[in-house]
């Protein structure tokens, strides 16, 4: 859209200045940053931002923001005014709800990576998978946010909801950070928790994530 914006501009100064001196632009832009997007401690303030911007402003369409902890409780304040958004969050499978109608999710999306893993399973015959997950930086995976902590959980919730024949035996890794030999450690981790119960050619995978 800001491409038109910017050809029907130059066009203007180009061709039209003389008979329409006083060109107003079609297409307003307006930058609204959301801070401090880790986690959902910034649910509540996104969606008095969301209001502020419903108030009288003449918004039509929003494009962002991304991140998916935000971005629930802004669209369901944008949807009630009835204004549509586009994004690149919106990864977990939760913002699947026909309830979020105006909602148009243009990234990746955790159902489509957990699907890619499902037929890898079916085509090789893996069977029992083990999910490891490291956590990034804070103490408590209960904080965790981004891209990882929402695959992992959207995972879990397939085995949970039985989606997949798969057996999961999720493992939260400690810190990479936290010892002075990781390669070693997890080298050992890998022996206790993989072993011969997921041993096989081609009977199992393991699936690590570290962002």
């Amino acid at each position: 859209m800001p491409i038109l914006d910017i050809a029907i501009n130059d066009a203007h100064n180009k061709y039209l200045l003389p008979w329409i001196p006083n060109h107003k632009n079609w297409l307003q832009i307006r930058e609204v940053p959301v801070f401090e997007c880790d986690d959902q401690k910034r649910a509540a303030h996104a969606a008095l931002e969301a209001l502020a911007w419903t108030n009288g402003s003449g918004l039509d369409v929003t494009f962002g923001p991304a991140c998916d902890y935000v971005l629930a409780s802004i669209s369901r304040i944008l949807s009630f005014y009835r204004v549509p958004m586009f994004t690149n969050a919106g990864f977990s499978e939760y913002f699947e709800s026909k309830d979020d109608a105006l909602l148009t999710r243009v990234g990746p999306l955790q159902n489509h990576i957990t699907m890619m893993v499902s037929k890898l399973a079916n085509r090789f015959n893996w069977k029992k998978p083990q999910l490891m997950y490291e956590k990034s930086f804070w103490e408590s995976e209960l904080h965790e946010a981004g891209f990882c902590k929402l695959l992992m959980n959207g995972m879990y919730v397939w085995s949970i909801e039985k989606k997949w024949d798969l057996q999961v035996s999720p493992r939260i890794l400690p810190s990479y950070w936290d010892y002075k030999n990781p390669r070693q450690f997890f080298r050992e981790f890998l022996i206790d928790n993989v072993g011969v119960n997921h041993g096989g050619w081609f009977n199992a995978f393991v699936f690590v994530i570290e962002w």
